[in-house]
């Protein structure tokens, strides 16, 4: 008796066939003492006639969902003369009548065959599962719900993060800047704010065309990261404005340090290609002053610098120790 090819059938007549018209051959093949695992937590049965009961139960439920057995595996494994090992895989498609359920899934099973005193095989074990619907290919086993919460939590974060950074220039956008600078302002000071603003940017909009403009812009945000890297905050507050924050810098020269060394950078960057220039404002942070405010003082003297004709730095003295 080809053992495979009689479990694929038996398959076949379970999931596909009308149950009424082939009970009566399929039962014969099943040992009084069968047990029967299933995919269902209630599928655990201990013999055929508890079996039994469970098919009389599922009748209603099993004429409404029609299956196709889209693929079917097996192999036979000898465990003794009298007892037979086959197993494999099926693929099962199935819908219910009025298309609200559809199934899709792979199946693994196992299905024991014993010899009776009498020659016949009989079906003693029918072991039938699906995989963990959370468990991903390679894992020796579905990672558990809080790994999932973890690294949901984990994406979370990463999107949050990303919705703080202006994606053109890559540094903080105007509202994710003034509530970094609020928490640091939190720290030890004291606090330093630079107020930049690109000089006659829209002309190189208007002759060089906006990807070019975008390149600009791109650029000085790369300025602004490295000037800002491990001291301070950079950000992108609008179109063509940005702005420092500094923690640490307790004098004007050395704030007037940093602006001088982002004017050569853009020095150095126009000797290559249109690229405007820096006017910058500085104002030191007062003790209890909001950083709003300081931002304010540092604009009135981005506004002196543009008066006096741009690309260049100035200073409020106001809080710093010079």
């Amino acid at each position: 008796m080809d053992l495979c090819s009689y479990a694929e059938q038996l398959w076949h007549f379970y999931l596909t066939e009308e149950w009424t018209e082939k009970a009566a051959a399929f039962l014969q093949t099943l040992d009084e003492d069968i047990v029967v695992i299933g995919t269902g937590k209630h599928e655990f049965y201990e013999s055929l006639a508890v079996f039994r009961k469970a098919l009389q139960r599922e009748e209603q439920e099993r004429s409404e969902i029609h299956f196709t057995i889209e693929s079917v595996s097996s192999k036979e494994k000898k465990c003794s003369e009298d007892v037979r090992l086959v197993y494999g895989t099926l693929h099962l498609v199935g819908t219910v009548e009025n298309a609200s359920v559809i199934v899709d899934m792979d199946c693994r099973y196992s299905v024991i065959f014993q010899k009776n005193p009498e020659g016949a095989w009989k079906i003693v074990h029918v072991h039938q599962s699906l995989p963990n619907r959370e468990q991903h290919d390679g894992e020796y086993y579905p990672k558990t719900l809080v790994g999932q919460v973890q690294e949901a939590e984990i994406r979370a974060r990463q999107m949050e993060e990303l919705a703080k950074i202006d994606q053109l220039t890559g540094i903080f956008n105007h509202q994710s800047f003034f509530d970094e600078c609020g928490k640091l302002s939190r720290e030890k000071g004291p606090f330093c704010c630079m107020a930049i603003d690109l000089d006659n940017f829209k002309q190189i909009n208007d002759v060089y065309g906006h990807l070019e403009g975008d390149q600009v812009l791109r650029e000085t945000g790369r300025i602004l990261r490295e000037v800002s890297k491990g001291r301070g905050l950079a950000g992108r507050i609008g179109g063509d404005e940005f702005a420092l924050f500094f923690a640490g810098l307790p004098s004007a020269e050395e704030a007037g340090k940093i602006a001088a060394d982002i004017l050569e950078q853009v020095r150095m960057r126009g000797e290559t290609g249109p690229f405007p220039g820096f006017s910058i404002g500085i104002a030191c942070m007062g003790e209890g002053e909001r950083v709003r405010e300081a931002f304010r003082r540092a604009d009135q003297m981005l506004y002196q610098v543009k008066r006096g004709g741009k690309n260049a730095y100035q200073i409020n003295p106001e809080y710093f120790a010079c």
